[in-house]
This record gives C-alpha cells, structure tokens and sequence, in this order.
C-alpha cells in the first residue's frame, strides 16, 4: 500500500505569516529592555524605543516576510521542503540583510554587530514560523 508523503506543515501558513512579523520585534524590544532599563534611561528613552519599534521594526518585520519570507516559503512548500532547516537558513540571512541594508541607509556605514544581531532576529522569526505553522522539527515514525 502506497501511504501519502506526511504533512508539511499543520497549521495555516498564512496565520505564521502575519503572526511571525509581530512577533520579531515584540523579541527585539524584550531583549533591548533589560540593557535600556541597566542604565540611567528615562522613561522618554524608553517610549522613543516604543515609538522607534512600532515606526521601523514592524514595517521592516513585515516587508522582509513579504518581499522574501513568503515567497521561500511557498516555494519549498511546492518542491515538497518545507523543513525546518531551509526555513532557519532563509531566516537568518533575511534578518541579517534587512537590519544591514536597514542601517546601512541610516547611517551610511555598515556594522558587523548590526548584522549578527539581524541574524539572531532572523534564527528566531525563523523558528517562530515553523513553530507557529506546524512545522515538524523531528520526522514522524510513521
């Protein structure tokens, strides 16, 4: 008997989609919290981090899952890919390319701490979709 080749993923896509880009900077902020909070920052630094996340972090979330996410995503989906690894590895280096060209274009000069950290930004959207979307990380015994 012929079994059908398992699920890729089981939970809708596009749920992921508009969950994940939420989510990035919401991890942003998290982690940029605790640094602001160690020093003497006031509460205005505090609400200009806000501001600056809610006017920059969730369009550049959203244009990056749109213009790259996305259209990967659909892609391995239709070779039948649609694993964890090539998710990570899309992830990854969207994150580290949108927060370098990002700050590329405000300051003109391009920082390698810039770039890891779009990456780990990256690595978590990246498991934040597969997590979001079903995506198994371990194969079934089935």
């Amino acid at each position: 008997m012929i079994h059908p080749p398992p699920a890729q993923h089981s939970r809708p896509l596009w749920v992921a989609t508009l969950v994940t880009p939420l989510l990035t900077p919401l991890a942003y902020f998290l982690v940029l919290l605790p640094l602001e909070l160690s020093g003497n920052a006031s509460s205005e630094s505090l609400f200009r981090a806000i501001g600056i996340l809610l006017m920059v972090g969730l369009p550049l979330a959203f244009g990056a899952m749109c213009l790259v996410g996305l259209p990967l995503v659909l892609l391995l989906r239709s070779q039948r890919m649609l694993t964890p690894g090539p998710v990570l590895i899309g992830a990854s280096v969207t994150g580290m390319l949108a927060t370098s060209a990002f700050t590329g274009l405000l300051d003109g000069d391009w920082n390698p701490i810039v770039t890891v950290w779009g990456f780990g930004l990256g690595l978590f959207s990246g498991f934040a979709f597969c997590f979001i979307a079903g995506i198994p990380f371990r194969k079934s015994r089935t």
